[in-house]
This record gives C-alpha cells, structure tokens and sequence, in this order.
C-alpha cells in the first residue's frame, strides 16, 4: 500500500511539473524571444529611421546645393538671354543703319553716274566744238584763199623738192609759206601759186623744172596739204617773203631753219 502511494505521488508529482513547468518555460522564453525580436526590430527600425534621416539630410543638402546651382544658371541664363537681346536690338540698329547707308550709296552712285554722264556728255560736246573750231581753222586762215590746180600740183612740190629735198618737215613748211606769204601780197608776179613759182627771178630752180635733180614725193605733197589746211605754222609772220641758202640775201629780221635764212620784206 505504501508502495503503490509513494508511486502514484512521484508520478503524479512528476507528470504536473513536466507539462506545466515547460509551458510556462517554453512561454516566458517565446516571450523573451518576442521581447528580443521586437527589441531587435525596433533597434534595426531605429538604425534605418537614423540612415534614412542622415540620406534624407543628404538629399536635402544635395537638393539645397543642385537648387542654388540651378538657381546661378538660371540666373546666368537670364543674363546671357538679356546680352542676346540687347546684341540683337544693336544688330538690328546696325542693319538699319546699314540699310541706310546702303541707300544712300546707291543714291550717291547714282548721282556719280549721273554726274559721269554729264562730263562724258560736256566732254563729247567739247570734242566735238574743238573739232568744229579746228574745221573752221582750216578753213579760215591767211591761205584760205588759195586753191591748187592741177597742174600747180605737179609744180608746187618739184619747185619745194628742188629748193628743199632735203631738209626736215619744217623747213620745207617755211618754203611753202613763203610762197603763199607772196601770193596774198602785191609785186611778186600774181595771185596765184603758178602765177609765183613761175615769175622770173623768184625761185631760181625753175630753170631745172625739164631735167630735175630731185623729184617730189609723199613728203613734200603731204607739207604743201598740211600749210593749206592749216594756215602759217612755221614763220612768225606772213610778212616773211625772202629766203635763201646763206644769210644777208634780202630783207630784215632773219631767222634760219634748217639750212636756210628766212626774212621779211618791204620796209621795217
């Protein structure tokens, strides 16, 4: 009996303490266990909440900076945007200043050509008036009056060819005008060239005319042409009758060209 009691009490008390005991163990350490997950949940919450506080800060601090940078471009970019504004006005102001100035080139040019037209207009106007006064200068001098036959055309230029083949284009001009100097005055024996040339005791080298020693050519018909059109152009004036090949021949105020003496006639 007393056997089976003390049995009966160990297991009895055995069997209590086994399923209770590890209840309450197995709870209160689940509860640690919760305490210290939650624990470790908030200390990690708490770690996170401090980085994402710190990134946060980070960004803020980032943000601040990346704003006041936006904020000197923009300010740059204003400015910049004011510069282009104001480059453009003045660029605009110079085209039309440009645009004027062009103008009045154009008007200037304009002007220029109009004012080149009228010289070259004056300048053909003046050609043309010195030419008419040259025309009229031939055609009015002091052997105007004297006409050429054709057979004074034939003699005129042996007679200058004897008495001057070889002298220059002026000297044979100064014989030239001698005789026609002696056709517009009275006692040479005539008025005309042929009247001159053949009239005794004038020009000596009549007496060749059948059998010359020097014959005419282009030259001499050229100078006879040239003292015809354009009056006296040699001798000083018309009052020059006399020449001859050494000096003291005849006459006053003596000149020589080429090879021979030239002087007036009549009184002094």
């Amino acid at each position: 009996m007393t056997n089976m009691n003390l049995g009966t009490i160990e297991r009895n008390a055995i069997k209590p303490y086994s399923s209770k005991w590890v209840k309450q163990k197995a709870k209160v350490i689940l509860k640690a266990f919760a305490v210290l997950a939650t624990l470790s949940i908030v200390v990690t919450l708490f770690i996170m909440c401090n980085q994402l506080k710190e990134a946060n800060q980070n960004l803020s601090e980032q943000y601040s900076a990346t704003y006041k940078n936006m904020t000197a471009w923009m300010d740059e970019a204003y400015r910049l945007n004011g510069e282009v504004q104001r480059y453009s006005e003045e660029n605009s102001e110079l085209l039309m200043e440009n645009e004027i100035l062009a103008d009045e080139n154009l008007s200037l040019y304009e002007d220029l050509q109009a004012a080149q037209d009228k010289i070259d207009e004056l300048t053909m106007l003046l050609e043309a008036r010195e030419q008419e006064e040259a025309e009229a200068t031939k055609l009015v001098h002091e052997y105007s009056n004297i006409t050429l036959s054709e057979y004074e055309w034939e003699l005129f230029p042996l007679i200058v060819a004897l008495e001057a083949g070889d002298q220059s284009n002026e000297g044979q001009r100064a014989v030239i005008e001698v005789a026609c100097n002696r056709v517009n005055q009275s006692g040479w024996g005539g008025n005309t060239i042929k009247d001159i040339l053949l009239a005794k005791g004038q020009f000596e080298t009549v007496k060749w005319l059948d059998n010359p020693y020097n014959l005419p050519g282009e030259k001499e018909i050229n100078n006879i042409k040239y003292v015809l059109e354009n009056g006296r152009t040699v001798l000083p004036s018309s009052d020059y009758v006399y020449f001859a090949s050494y000096s003291g021949a005849n006459g006053y105020d003596e000149i020589k060209i080429g090879d021979h003496y030239f002087a007036k006639g009549g009184n002094r």
